[in-house]
């Protein structure tokens, strides 16, 4: 859901959606993205015994979203062209 709402927000910031993509597609794709993120918080879970170890797998499936903002200001900083 959170991918869906980085859309509505890239949008205001002038970044259009790419040709026949559309809103209803965008949120099926959020939505699994959303599972891809709970299972990976999942998998670091099960597949370490270590506490320190875990936490530092889900710290790093959490701190991946930060991708995205690094990815907009980016697009900013470099003046990314829209898409015709």
């Amino acid at each position: 859901m959170a991918f869906f709402l980085w859309v509505f927000l890239s949008e205001s910031l002038g970044f259009p959606l790419p040709g026949g993509i559309g809103k209803k597609e965008l949120l099926v794709v959020g939505i699994i993205g959303g599972f891809g993120f709970t299972i990976s918080l999942f998998v670091a879970g099960e597949a370490f015994t270590d506490q320190l170890l875990q936490g530092a797998a889900k710290m790093g499936a959490i701190m991946s979203v930060c991708a995205a903002l690094i990815a907009v200001a980016a697009g900013r900083i470099l003046k990314v062209k829209r898409m015709p």
